[in-house]
C-alpha cells in the first residue's frame, strides 16, 4: 500500500510539474511530464486492484490457520480426549 499511495503521490506531482512546466517554460517537456502522470497514476489503480486481492487473500489464509490449529486442540462431540 505503501508503494501505491507514493505512486500516485508522485502522479500528482508530475501532473502539477507539467502544468508549471507548460505555462512557465517549454511545452512539450510538460506534455511529457503529464503524460507521465498518466503512466503512474494507471500503475497506481493497477497496484491498488492487486494488494486488495491479496490483501483478502492473506485474511482467507489466516482465518483458515487458526481454524486448523483450533481443530487440533479442540474437538467436535466434546468425547473427553
Amino acid at each position: 500500500y505503501a508503494i501505491t499511495f507514493s505512486l500516485f503521490l508522485a502522479s500528482v506531482g508530475s501532473a502539477a510539474g507539467g502544468v508549471i512546466s507548460c505555462i512557465f517554460t517549454s511545452v512539450p517537456v510538460g506534455i511529457c511530464a503529464i503524460g507521465a502522470a498518466f503512466v503512474l497514476l494507471g500503475f497506481a489503480l493497477l497496484l491498488t486492484i492487486a494488494c486488495i486481492a491479496s490483501t483478502k487473500g492473506v485474511i482467507r489464509l489466516t482465518f483458515l490457520t487458526w481454524r486448523g490449529i483450533k481443530s487440533v486442540f479442540i474437538t467436535k462431540g466434546g468425547d473427553g480426549k
